[in-house]
């Protein structure tokens, strides 16, 4: 957590909930996830230090999970996808 805290716009810094149980989220909440995209071992739980180094190499991602309120509305493909299949 003081990793993210490091690294996060300071407006943001109180809003970080630590959580490394089970996630469980309401119809209009947002979880930010920090994945580290470099394989390495399975299970492990990286040090401070560890981590700010997949950061200053750029080996991480955030992705942004939201439990939507119209999923029918949302996951329609539809709003995605022009004619043709690109997009």
């Amino acid at each position: 957590m003081e990793f993210l805290k490091e690294i996060l716009p300071s407006d943001l810094k109180d809003l970080i909930k630590y959580n490394r149980g089970h996630l469980y989220l309401k119809e209009g909440d947002m979880a930010l996830v920090f994945r580290i995209t470099e394989r390495g071992d399975i299970l492990k739980e990286h040090s401070f230090e560890e981590l700010m180094n997949f950061y200053k190499k750029g080996k991480f991602e955030f992705v942004l999970i939201s439990r939507v309120y119209a999923p029918e509305v949302v996951l329609n493909p539809g709003n995605y996808f022009k004619k043709g299949g690109d997009i």
